[in-house]
């Protein structure tokens, strides 16, 4: 029996599509965080060590008991570290909070000092907002039991349209020249003139004499420190 010499490829466009179908079902693992679309809301949070993650989903009248909760399969919702899920937006609508039960080894009193509590619920480390619940509890950060309803919780990012510019136009600085400016050093001589009690604050380095030369030499950046 001779062997085949024709490579046996699949096309870019294939490897995309297979790509797209395994996203949308299984979520996808980057961007991290929260991307919403119109089907569906991708979730995607990295842990090196986790052997189990739960997402849990909350309304914004109970910040205590999740109206949905899904645990990720780790042979179908893990790519590398990164944990990652796509859930129905007609489920994600109905939520305004999130967060998440990790689970993973215990210490092993060498380097590995982990410190998983599944009793706890986390935040989204690439979340884009915090809430603090009325009933919020630093305290119940502590122990083994579980801060349900006392914790903070990650806010849901709005499915919002993309802006429309109306045709606004990028601007163009082909010859802007930034500098960047110590402003105690820049305001402090007297011949900056600026009064002695206002050297050194932000606010006086616009108005520093030493200031027009860099105002009035072209187009300038000034980037104040």
């Amino acid at each position: 029996m001779g062997i085949s010499t024709v490579p046996n490829q699949v096309s870019k466009a294939g490897m995309q599509s297979i790509a797209a179908t395994w996203a949308a079902t299984e979520g996808s693992p980057i961007p991290l965080g929260v991307t919403r679309t119109p089907l569906a809301g991708n979730f995607s949070i990295y842990s090196k060590n986790a052997t189990q993650v739960t997402l849990l989903l909350y309304s914004a009248a109970d910040v205590k008991n999740p109206i949905f909760t899904f645990d990720f399969d780790p042979i179908k919702n893990k790519t590398g570290r990164v944990w990652h899920a796509s859930i129905p937006a007609t489920t994600v609508e109905k939520a305004r909070y999130y967060g998440y039960r990790i689970y993973g080894p215990p210490p092993d009193g060498d380097y590995n000092r982990h410190a998983f509590n599944a009793a706890k619920i986390l935040l989204d480390p690439y979340g884009t907002a915090v809430y603090f619940p009325p009933t919020y509890d630093r305290r119940a950060s502590l122990g083994t039991d579980s801060n349900a309803g006392k914790a903070l919780l990650s806010v849901l990012p709005q499915d919002e349209t993309e802006f429309d510019w109306e045709g606004d136009v990028r601007p163009v600085h082909d010859d802007l020249i930034v500098y960047e400016m110590h402003v105690r050093g820049f305001t402090r001589n007297p011949n900056s003139g600026v009064a002695e009690d206002k050297r050194g604050t932000f606010g006086t380095s616009s108005k520093s004499s030493s200031s027009m030369p860099l105002a009035t030499a072209g187009e300038r950046g000034i980037i104040p420190k």
